[in-house]
């Protein structure tokens, strides 16, 4: 059964910790209560978690960031067999010195005097050789005995061996914050960065380039020589990270990527899978801010002439393309041109031809030619009219 509020300690143990492994931690602890309960201990967990607050933080390149952290009061009541109560694992390391000791005390206990301990020893069977754990017991008259681990249950009369030591390791473990995610702010800082130093963001797929998540995990990886790079830009990077969070996250765009992403910024932490994601926040703030450029008008097309005029224009070629024909066991070559030819009232005619005159072999698409012809007929091609011509002359070409 749970024990009163009256009975835990105000604080046995306090930590700071991200947000994310607080919640980790309490539902640790919740899990190792459920499981003492389960077992008939009576010794219980209770971890209070403080109101979320942001922090400031530089690491050693000068690149600062924020990180929303609680602080947790880990308290609780040891668990009790008969008089005797369980109060700290103690293990034995080696050392260069020799044998020394790590007290782990549980949440509630009293505090254990370490001068009273000894490396490997056990108080119930007083046999003398090495052990690597140990624990700590106290009688209700006060008196604290050291036992080993095999001989806890034949001391206090129940297996606990595989229950309180893990409860303690579990809620240990919890509170260490064995992976360590960086904040938002600082992947943002340090992707901000990276696109200062190449000049560019490159995505991961992208045909060319070395992509600014890959940038940043090696940094995240500690590889000197891109930590290195990537200084010089800390301070102005950190300055425009909280401006890159900012204006994504309130921006309306509905699409699933950008939903996903304000969702990632909003997570204050950055796991490795979604690492991609909230770098991309960079080229997303950049389309964001950037004013975009007026679509132009689009070209209205017309026809030049009617069948039969005789006609000489000025224009830029679009398409230079030669063409293979076959007569009997002969084989010809033509050239197809059109030329994009702009007209006074701001419309364009695309004139298009197609001709075995040696000057058609020489030009090239974009160049600017002068040419006469005979309007054959008009026609229509992707939506757009043309001028047919017959018997092409180039009137600019040097004689």
């Amino acid at each position: 059964m749970n024990e009163p509020d009256d009975n835990f300690q105000a604080a046995a143990k306090r930590y700071t910790l991200p947000l994310y492994a607080a919640t980790r931690a309490q539902e640790r602890v919740k899990s190792v209560n459920a499981r003492a309960e389960k077992r008939g201990l009576t010794g219980r967990l209770r971890l209070e978690v403080s109101e979320p607050y942001t922090v400031r933080q530089t690491d050693e390149y000068g690149f600062s960031y924020t990180e929303t952290v609680v602080d947790v009061t880990l308290s609780g009541v040891a668990p009790q067999f008969g008089d005797w109560t369980l109060i700290a694992a103690v293990d034995t390391v080696e050392t260069e010195t020799g044998q020394e000791m790590i007290i782990r005390s549980l949440p509630g206990a009293s505090p254990v005097d370490r001068d009273a301990l000894a490396p490997g020893r056990c108080d119930h069977c007083q046999t003398d050789r090495f052990r690597r754990y140990t624990y700590a017991v106290e009688h209700a008259d006060g008196t604290v005995l050291q036992v080993g681990k095999t001989c806890l249950k034949d001391f206090l009369g129940h297996n606990v061996s595989l229950i309180t030591p893990t409860m303690m390791e579990d809620v240990e473990n919890a509170l260490a914050r064995p992976v360590d995610y960086p904040s938002v702010t600082r992947v943002i800082a340090i992707a901000l960065a990276a696109v200062a130093s190449r000049g560019v963001f490159v995505g991961s797929r992208a045909a060319y380039g070395y992509p600014t998540v890959d940038l940043v995990w090696q940094y995240f990886n500690n590889d000197s020589l891109t930590q290195q790079e990537l200084a010089p830009y800390a301070s102005s990077a950190s300055q425009q990270a909280s401006d890159v969070i900012a204006t994504v996250l309130t921006t309306d765009d509905a699409s699933e990527y950008m939903r996903n992403l304000r969702t990632a910024l909003r997570a204050g932490h950055v796991e490795p899978k979604h690492m991609g994601l909230v770098v991309s926040a960079v080229a997303a703030y950049k389309r964001l801010t950037t004013p975009a450029k007026p679509k132009p008008e689009p070209t209205q097309y017309t026809t030049y002439g009617t069948p039969d005029d005789k006609i000489s224009v000025t224009g830029t070629i679009t398409t230079a393309c030669p063409v293979e024909s076959h007569y009997g066991y002969r084989t010809t070559y033509r050239m197809l041109l059109v030329i994009d030819v702009a007209m006074a009232d701001g419309t364009h005619a695309l004139i298009k031809t197609t001709t075995s005159a040696s000057w058609a072999f020489d030009v090239n698409a974009q160049d600017t030619v002068t040419v006469a012809g005979k309007v054959k007929e008009h026609t229509v091609y992707n939506d757009r009219p043309q001028t047919v011509i017959t018997y092409p002359k180039r009137l600019d070409q040097a004689a």
